[in-house]
């Protein structure tokens, strides 16, 4: 059985809630499968679900008071909340420039967090290791990891701008502010 539907804010996905404990995404336009055509699964049926009005995560919520936030492209759980005391009845994904999901629950509580984990940058083959901001500027990040490599983030918008090869493992990094 399916519990509920959602349609991303741009009309391209579409994604059910089910009995079977799965979030599931489709493409809106043609019925075949979403990028991750399937998510979870939860401890219990999948109850509501929302997309993000970014249209890159998508927000679950199940019969066993969870709540995970999925990121569409890689399926991966971003975020996970277990704060409502039953059931998740409905969700609703709101905010423009913070990500906010909103949860209604059997328990007669209304609950509203920010996404915290709003960008996911991929690159390194190993563990990272280290961090450093860059002190002149703050949209910028280095990363340092075991395989080798120290990469420069563009945190506006999550991209790799430049990638240093160190020739072993990594295990801190530092910036100075010149």
């Amino acid at each position: 059985a399916v519990h509920d539907l959602a349609l991303s804010a741009d009309g391209q996905w579409l994604a059910s809630a089910g009995e079977d404990k799965f979030v599931r995404t489709w493409n809106a336009g043609n019925g075949g499968g979403g990028p991750m055509p399937q998510l979870g699964p939860f401890q219990a049926a999948a109850h509501s679900v929302s997309f993000t009005r970014d249209n890159l995560r998508v927000v679950g919520g199940s019969a066993a008071n969870e709540i995970t936030v999925f990121d569409l492209q890689t399926g991966q759980p971003a975020q996970a909340n277990a704060e409502h005391a039953a059931a998740v009845a409905s969700l609703a994904a709101v905010g423009e420039t913070v990500p906010t999901v909103v949860s209604a629950s059997a328990d007669g509580t209304v609950l509203m967090w920010p996404v915290l984990a709003v960008r996911q940058m991929t690159g390194h083959a190993g563990p990272v290791t280290s961090l450093a901001s860059i002190p002149t500027v703050p949209t910028q990040i280095i990363s340092g990891s075991d395989d080798g490599t120290l990469r420069q983030w563009n945190l506006d918008n999550g991209s790799e701008m430049r990638q240093f090869g160190h020739g072993g493992p990594i295990t801190s990094v530092a910036v100075r502010p010149d």
